[in-house]
């Protein structure tokens, strides 16, 4: 993923209220709204059609 895209990433999770410094960017689809995955202090988070879900989380 280039730094481009991940910065995408960051500016979706900011929009769920995570902190941009907090987000690590895993996967992003075309659109960022419609698929992206990233981590968020050990919990992967994924965005699906403007939704969020929680996917995996560490113990």
């Amino acid at each position: 993923m280039d730094s481009a895209a991940r910065e995408w990433v960051c500016d979706v999770a900011t929009e769920f209220g995570f902190r941009r410094g907090w987000v690590k960017p895993l996967e992003i689809g075309a659109d960022p709204w419609c698929f992206c995955r990233f981590e968020v202090l050990g919990i992967t988070y994924e965005v699906h059609d403007y939704e969020l879900s929680i996917v995996k989380q560490e113990r």
